[in-house]
């Protein structure tokens, strides 16, 4: 705590914030973003990306959401992961930082439970720069967001859109991501077929990262992905269809 507020005192011109400590036992740690904002005007990317989440055992657990809604109080930021207090950010927290932070170009947030196709909607039509979009695990996320996606996939560079509910139709915009250079659509166990690869190996000649585990693809959609020029991280694990003769398409 008094280390935060020596770097807001300290840095007005700060830029860019990373939280990576952890924080055993009883730890007082003040997330008053409200007041940081205040002091921080400047900041444009913050991270949380490795602190233990806080419990009812320590006193945090129920107060996190009542710091999350001041985040839309950067309104500067461009660049916000959430990556350790993923789980505690609400639906509503989503949209009001949709609403005031319109210069967001990245969204991480892993284990997105809370998430809908409400919020992607307001991120699609309140951030006209966002670009990356990295929602985990969103189980009320489906096709009417999946549509919302489809609107901005020319201007995507990496998408994670992991255990998702989709259709085979939802899926039809991912050729369209011309500049897609990462994405991960593990656990999407039905509407994802070998025809999506296939279009995706004719398109998306960016793409470098994709991961595939737990999906239906074959080995003929693995094998489409070889046209990907760039692509130097593939992730297939726990993939029945795959019987490994794929490979010799690289």
């Amino acid at each position: 705590s008094l280390t935060l507020r020596a770097i807001e005192d300290s840095c007005p011109n700060l830029t860019k914030l990373v939280f990576t400590s952890r924080f055993r036992g009883s730890v007082s740690f003040d997330f008053n973003f409200e007041r940081m904002a205040a002091h921080c005007p400047r900041l444009e990317e913050l991270a949380v990306t490795a602190i233990d989440l806080p419990n009812e055992r320590y006193g945090f657990g129920p107060h996190f959401n009542d710091h999350a809604a001041h985040l839309p109080s950067f309104q500067r930021l461009k660049v916000l992961r959430l990556i350790s207090l993923s789980n505690c950010i609400s639906d509503m927290n989503v949209m009001m930082i949709a609403a005031s932070c319109t210069d967001l170009t990245t969204l991480e947030i892993p284990n997105a439970l809370n998430l809908s196709d409400g919020s992607i909607n307001q991120l699609v039509d309140s951030c006209p720069n966002l670009s990356a979009l990295l929602a985990d695990g969103a189980p009320c996320c489906g096709a009417q967001g999946l549509d919302v996606l489809a609107s901005i996939a020319p201007r995507l560079t990496t998408l994670s859109l992991k255990n998702w509910t989709s259709s085979e139709t939802s899926l039809w915009f991912l050729p369209q991501c011309a500049q897609l250079t990462r994405l991960n659509l593990s656990g999407i166990s039905y509407g994802l077929t070998d025809d999506h690869m296939v279009e995706i190996g004719e398109h998306c000649a960016c793409l470098n990262s994709i991961v595939l585990n737990r999906t239906d693809i074959s080995d003929v959609g693995l094998a489409s992905l070889a046209k990907c020029a760039w692509l130097n991280e593939l992730a297939a694990h726990d993939m029945p269809y795959v019987k490994g003769w794929a490979l010799g398409a690289w």
